[in-house]
């Protein structure tokens, strides 16, 4: 992936590659920071790519990557309407960070 995006840095299937990559390696921060790239540099996105760098910003352990998975997942629903997969992911996030104020405003 990294010789791809030497030479092409908006390649969203390279960044998406590498975000999983660095999952894999345990580098979540990285790995959330290359799954934004590809929802910024994707003509079209879809719920799977917002899904993805939750993923990764919640598997930070941190309050912050609480808190950016809460916000990415937000801009997907902003960005994409009310897709049911993005609303359950973030109560799923919200209840296992036992931020139960903050699922059903979800839906509002």
């Amino acid at each position: 992936a990294n010789n791809i995006l030497a030479k092409d840095s908006l390649n969203v299937n390279a960044l998406k590659y590498k975000g999983k990559a660095l999952a894999q390696l345990k580098e979540y921060e990285a790995s959330a920071k290359a799954f934004e790239q590809v929802i910024r540099y994707t003509i079209r996105s879809f719920p799977f790519n917002y899904i993805d760098a939750a993923e990764a910003w919640v598997n930070t352990g941190t309050i912050i990557g609480t808190d950016n998975s809460l916000k990415v997942l937000d801009e997907g629903i902003e960005e994409l309407g009310p897709i049911m997969s993005l609303y359950h992911k973030k109560v799923q996030i919200c209840l296992e960070a036992n931020r139960f104020e903050e699922g059903p405003r979800s839906f509002g």
